[in-house]
C-alpha cells in the first residue's frame, strides 16, 4: 500500500472510530428534532406550572387518563382504556392498562393514578381549578378509577386530556421537603411515564429529551427532542433556513413570506383557537375604572393593527370564547372601534382628562413588541402616556400571575376544548389565570352555574350571558384571533396540528427524513 492510500485509510478508520464513540454504532447520530423558541422553561411539574413552554415537555414526559389526538373532536384512551358516566354525571368510571411503568420502575394502576389526583388537589396551584369538582377518588380494583364529583361538571372528560392532571407517581414523595409533595424536586427532575424523559438541561440553554425505548406505547422514532432558547426571531429565522434548528416558534410576520418560498421549508398553517388580549390591574388606579378600560377598547385600530402587524394570519376578535367554538356570542364582533371623542370623554368621565401615565409589560414572544409600540402610539392619542417594560418570559409570567402588571399582553389557548376553559379558568375570582384580578359575585354565580349543567344548550346560554357581562365591564381587550403558524423543515415528518393542544408538539409520533 502506498504511503498515500495508508494515510486515507488511517484517516478514515479513525473517522469511523469517532463516529462511532460519538453517534453510537455505525456512525449512526441520534435522531432528534430541534425546536428553536424564546419561550424559556423553569419548571416540568405538570400539577404546578401554567406555561406553555413548560407544559410542551411535560406532554412528552408524563402520560395522562386521555389525550388529544390528530381529531380534534375527540377524546382518546391513554393510561385509561375506556370510561363510563353515570346518568346524573357525578360518577366518573376509568378502567386502566396494565402495562404502564415510570422512570424508577413503579407500576401503574388505580391505587397510582389515585394518589396523582390527591397530589394534585394537593398542591393546589393553577392546574388544579378544573378538578376542585372532585369530591372522592376511589381505588376499588387495581386498574379501576373512579371519580365522585361534588355536582355535574360538563366538560370533566376534555379535562382529563389536559397536561394539568398527568400522572406522578407516589414514588415521588421520596423527595418531599417540608410538605412540599415533591415540588422542589420535580421541578427540574422527571418521573413519568410518557415517551421521553429528562436527559440534561442547561437552563436558559435548552433542554434535552431522550425517548424511552421500551414506552408501553411502541418506542418514539426519534431518539431525542432538543429544545433551544433563542431570544432573537432573526436568529431563529436564519437558523431555520440554514438547517441547524427543525422547527421555529415566534417567528415574525413579516418574515413568513421568505420562508415560505424557502427550499426546504414549510410552514404549517390552520385556523386556531389562540386568542390574544390586553389585560389590566383592576384592583388599582386607573384601570380599576371600567371607563377607564372602555377608553382604551375605543383607542385602539384593531383593523390597522391585524393587517398592519399581523399581514392577515389573523381574524378579528371580541369575546372570552374563539370562533369556532359554540358558546359564543358572534354579534358581539366589531363593536368595539376606535372611536377617539368617545374615548377622551370616557377618560374625562373617570377623573383623567388630561390622560395619565402607564406601564405596558411583556415578554419578547412573537410580535409583543410591535403590538406594545402601536397601542402606545395608539392611546398617546387620547393623552395616556404608555411606558414599555420588556422582561424574560418565566419573569414576565411571573409578574402576570401575581398581579404585579399594571397593563400586559398574553396569549390563551384551550388546555380543553370547552368554553369552560376561556371563561371559567380566565374570569371566576378564585383562578389562578385570572390576570385582571377582578372579583365578581356575578361573574362566578354565572361561571359556576355554567360548570354545574350538562346540557350543552344551557350551557351555551350562560356564556353567552357572560359574553355580553365582559364586553361591558372591559377586563381585558381582545385584540386578535390567531391562525396557526409554524415554519419547520421539510424533513420532518409526522406532525400534525390539533387547535385543542396547541402549542403541544407531537414529537411522539414524528421523526426525520433527511
Amino acid at each position: 500500500m502506498c504511503r498515500f492510500k495508508r494515510i486515507v485509510f488511517l484517516v478514515g478508520l479513525l473517522t469511523v472510530s469517532l463516529m462511532v464513540v460519538s453517534g453510537g454504532i455505525f456512525g449512526q447520530a441520534p435522531m432528534a428534532v430541534v425546536l428553536a423558541t424564546a419561550q424559556d422553561m423553569d419548571n416540568l411539574d405538570p400539577h404546578v406550572t401554567t406555561m406553555n413552554s413548560n407544559m410542551r415537555l411535560i406532554y412528552l414526559i408524563y402520560d395522562g387518563l386521555c389525550q388529544f389526538g390528530s381529531d380534534p373532536s375527540t377524546v382518546d384512551p391513554m393510561l385509561a382504556t375506556s370510561w363510563e358516566a353515570s346518568d346524573d354525571g357525578l360518577s366518573w368510571i376509568f378502567q386502566l392498562r396494565n402495562d404502564a411503568y415510570f422512570e424508577d420502575g413503579t407500576h401503574f394502576d388505580s391505587a397510582v393514578a389515585k394518589f396523582s389526583f390527591e397530589r394534585l388537589l394537593g398542591v393546589g396551584g393553577g392546574p388544579s381549578s378544573p378538578y376542585q369538582v372532585i369530591e372522592e377518588i376511589l381505588a376499588p380494583e387495581p386498574y379501576t378509577l373512579k371519580f365522585i364529583l361534588k355536582e355535574p361538571f360538563g366538560p370533566f372528560i376534555w379535562t382529563m386530556c389536559s397536561v394539568f392532571c398527568r400522572i406522578v407517581p407516589p414514588s415521588v414523595m421520596e423527595h418531599e421537603e417540608d410538605g412540599d409533595w415533591g415540588q422542589a424536586w420535580l421541578a427540574d427532575h422527571s418521573l413519568g411515564s410518557g415517551p421521553f424523559q429528562l436527559k440534561s438541561w442547561e437552563k436558559g440553554q435548552r433542554v434535552v429529551l431522550a425517548a424511552k425505548k421500551d414506552y408501553w406505547g411502541g418506542a418514539p422514532k426519534l431518539d431525542q427532542v432538543i429544545v433551544r432558547i433563542i431570544m432573537e426571531p432573526a436568529t431563529r429565522k436564519m437558523e431555520l433556513l440554514a438547517g441547524t434548528i427543525d422547527i421555529a416558534e415566534d417567528i415574525l410576520i413579516e418574515d413568513l413570506d421568505e420562508l415560505i418560498a424557502a427550499e426546504g421549508v414549510e410552514v404549517f398553517k390552520a385556523p386556531s383557537f389562540h386568542i390574544n388580549y390586553l389585560y389590566f390591574d383592576t384592583q388599582n388606579p386607573p384601570f380599576d375604572d371600567a371607563r377607564v378600560r372602555k377608553a382604551v377598547a375605543y383607542a385602539l385600530d384593531y383593523d390597522a393593527l391585524i393587517d398592519g402587524i399581523m399581514k392577515g394570519w389573523a381574524v378579528p376578535h371580541e369575546g372570552p370564547v374563539p370562533i369556532g367554538m359554540w358558546g359564543r356570542d358572534d354579534r358581539l364582533d366589531g363593536l368595539y372601534t376606535r372611536r377617539l371623542p368617545l374615548a377622551r370623554q370616557l377618560l374625562a368621565e373617570a377623573g383623567y382628562p388630561d390622560g395619565f401615565t402607564t406601564t405596558f409589560t411583556l415578554a419578547p414572544i412573537a410580535n409583543w413588541a410591535q403590538i406594545a409600540t402601536l397601542v402606545q402610539s395608539y392611546l398617546a392619542d387620547v393623552g395616556i402616556t404608555v411606558k414599555i417594560e420588556q422582561y424574560s418570559w418565566p419573569t414576565y409570567i411571573a409578574m402576570a400571575l401575581g398581579h404585579e402588571v399594571e397593563l400586559g399582553i398574553i396569549g390563551i389557548t384551550p388546555d380543553y376544548p370547552d368554553p369552560d376553559m376561556f371563561a371559567w379558568m380566565l374570569y371566576h375570582s378564585t383562578s389562578e389565570l385570572n390576570l385582571s384580578n377582578y372579583q365578581s359575585e356575578e361573574i362566578d354565580r354565572i361561571l359556576d352555574g355554567a360548570r354545574a349543567l350538562s346540557e350543552q344548550d344551557e350551557r351555551d346560554e350562560l356564556y353567552k350571558e357572560f359574553h355580553w357581562l365582559q364586553h361591558e365591564l372591559v377586563l381585558v381587550v381582545y385584540l386578535y384571533q390567531d391562525l396557526f403558524r409554524q415554519p419547520m423543515r421539510t424533513w420532518v415528518k409526522g406532525y400534525y396540528y390539533n387547535p385543542n393542544m396547541q402549542p403541544l408538539i407531537p414529537f411522539q409520533d414524528m421523526w426525520v427524513e433527511r
